[in-house]
């Protein structure tokens, strides 16, 4: 089962959303970030997040933590499989095995629930404890298989929702560290002259701006700007939310 987390170019907004104070800062430019590393986005029908991928996994597993969170779905009882899962997550990831069916999961079945049955502060706070045990799950599968444990795409990905999600929480100095290491592994792995590459730098931006940091805010969106224009990226969301920024 392929599951191709670079290509096409798709723009998935993830919008900082749900923030208290209107006009404050934060929520002028959460609105902005977006999913730095494009990937299909799953395919779900409308009012069931993520049925294709439970199908999928169902036909595909018998496993205990799996097969008590579809019956729990099933009874109509989502609000309680989301919790089990969120108690259960390394019993879901040894079960799932594989990086691919892990994120598939997570992203299209766990990530939207989330967002239903969960209040803004403690959505965020589940979004950074998913991405932060994917992200270290990820490394240390594909270091046991010998693979390069910094460039599969789920890893690479997951750091862009990492990065997001301590931003979200005001945790800025970590997001940065961590955007900076995302920005090393893309020209590591695909060169500087990818979309990519271009949707981190806009993040790193919007981060900047987010923590007070204007000038070198503005730097980076420079930056942002001068790689979309180089990739004919000027139709954008991306690109012409960056003139944007740029003329505030």
């Amino acid at each position: 089962m392929s599951f191709d987390i670079r290509f096409p170019v798709v723009i998935f907004l993830f919008l900082l959303s749900s923030c208290s104070g209107k006009g404050s800062r934060e929520n002028q430019l959460n609105s902005g970030i977006t999913d730095s590393i494009s990937k299909k986005p799953a395919e779900t029908e409308a009012g069931s997040p993520g049925k294709m991928e439970m199908e999928e996994l169902e036909n595909d597993m018998s496993n205990t933590c799996f097969t008590k969170f579809m019956k729990l779905v099933k009874e109509n009882r989502s609000a309680e499989a989301l919790d089990f899962y969120l108690h259960n997550q390394e019993d879901f990831a040894a079960e799932f095995e594989t990086c691919e069916k892990i994120y598939r999961f997570s992203d299209g079945v766990i990530i939207p629930m989330i967002y239903i049955y969960k209040d803004s502060l403690e959505a965020k706070k589940q979004l950074l404890k998913i991405h932060s045990f994917n992200s270290k799950y990820f490394e240390s599968v594909n270091q046991m298989r010998g693979d390069d444990s910094e460039t599969s795409p789920e890893y690479l990905h997951t750091l862009g929702l990492l990065a997001i999600s301590y931003a979200r929480l005001n945790e800025f100095d970590q997001s940065l560290k961590i955007s900076d290491k995302l920005l090393k592994l893309l020209e590591k792995v695909y060169g500087r002259d990818c979309s990519d590459y271009a949707n981190t730098l806009y993040n790193r931006a919007n981060i900047l701006a987010m923590s007070g940091k204007d000038v070198e805010a503005r730097h980076t969106y420079l930056d942002a700007k001068e790689l979309y224009e180089k990739l004919g990226m000027q139709d954008s969301g991306e690109y012409l939310a960056t003139i944007t920024r740029l003329s505030n």
